[in-house]
């Protein structure tokens, strides 16, 4: 896959195919606009582009982006796996913002990117002040014989949640504190979105934001030197650096997957301020490998998958009330795993 930054460098090319979106977390409903994309492409033998805006537009207009699934290193290779031609990577800006829609078509889609097909999502919002959606650009780019397909909603029956009002602000890092209550017993049919998916983390709800994602949630980093507590304690512990950007799930115990070198391991991480050891300024995600007897791993780069929440993180009388919990949830884990539950695909 190539990827384009500046648009005004791309050479034009027949039979482009164009879909259009963040992208981010390639959930489900994206993997539905890069079927079609893909479809269509080998069917009219064309190419297929992405095209996407960073930085987030709503950090552009209005100072505050949500955190993003993905990151942007991991989308690229994401949509390369994928197989997609190029990507293209328009910088979002107020000149770009201030586009009205017509202009953006003849400017951005037909005159710059030569685009043959566009595929956006039913959601797709474009233009100024967002006035543009799917079917004005469908009207829009018929006039200039581009053809249109619009993408519908992709929905699954999952549990609604609501969230109590009480949340915890520590250095910016926003934490529900997941009193929820199930609105309905039953099941209701949610449209896949990234927000939801969001949501669902907030929570702690690994498994519907799992579905809706069409893979395993993860986050990944270099292991960074900690305080060795948990070697002490004799469950030794990988640390990442977490990207702050991104949505972290929230505070407390998961069953995860790591990929490490190659392999694919079987985990327990607390994702929190550890409290009962003095705090931390940021939250942090520690990794216990269930399966692992290799060395240190200090600077190695690990790839965390979630798939099961335990509990919330807790702050404990002391290291000895520590040291038990920590047994207890690394044999949760190893239970967990061994059940064979049907586990969501890892995408590294």
């Amino acid at each position: 896959m190539q990827i384009i930054t500046d648009i005004n460098k791309w050479q034009r090319k027949d039979r482009t195919l164009v879909a259009i979106g963040n992208f981010d977390g390639l959930h489900l409903g994206h993997q539905a606009l890069l079927q079609e994309l893909l479809k269509q492409s080998k069917a009219k033998q064309g190419i297929s582009m992405v095209l996407t805006f960073e930085p987030h537009p709503l950090k552009v207009l209005s100072g505050f982006a949500p955190p993003l699934l993905t990151g942007s290193s991991r989308k690229e290779r994401l949509l390369a796996q994928w197989g997609i031609d190029y990507l293209c990577k328009i910088p979002f800006d107020f000149t770009i913002a201030d586009m009205a829609p017509n202009d953006f078509v003849r400017d951005i889609l037909a005159d710059c990117l030569g685009a043959w097909k566009i595929l956006v999502g039913f959601n797709f919002t474009f233009g100024h002040k967002g006035l543009g959606d799917a079917c004005l650009l469908q009207q829009i780019a018929q006039k200039k014989e581009i053809e249109v397909t619009i993408i519908p909603a992709v929905s699954l029956p999952l549990a609604a949640y609501r969230r109590e009002a009480s949340t915890k602000n520590r250095k910016n890092d926003l934490t529900l504190n997941l009193k929820s209550q199930i609105l309905n017993p039953g099941l209701q049919v949610s449209p896949v979105s990234s927000t939801a998916i969001r949501n669902y983390l907030s929570l702690g709800q690994v498994k519907e934001a799992n579905l809706m994602l069409g893979h395993a949630f993860s986050l990944e980093g270099q292991v960074v030197t900690g305080r060795k507590i948990g070697q002490a304690l004799g469950f030794p512990t990988a640390n990442l650096a977490l990207d702050l950007s991104l949505q972290i799930p929230a505070r407390g115990v998961y069953a995860v997957r790591a990929a490490l070198a190659g392999r694919i391991y079987h985990g327990a991480a607390n994702v929190g301020y550890r409290p009962t050891l003095g705090g931390a300024d940021e939250s942090n995600l520690e990794v216990c490998l269930l399966d692992y007897e290799g060395e240190d791993f200090y600077g190695s780069h690990l790839h965390v998958s979630f798939d099961h929440f335990f509990r919330l993180e807790q702050s404990f009388s002391g290291i000895e009330q520590l040291r038990q919990q920590i047994s207890h949830d690394y044999q949760n884990a190893l239970d967990f795993y061994r059940s064979q539950p049907l586990l969501a695909p890892i995408w590294s």
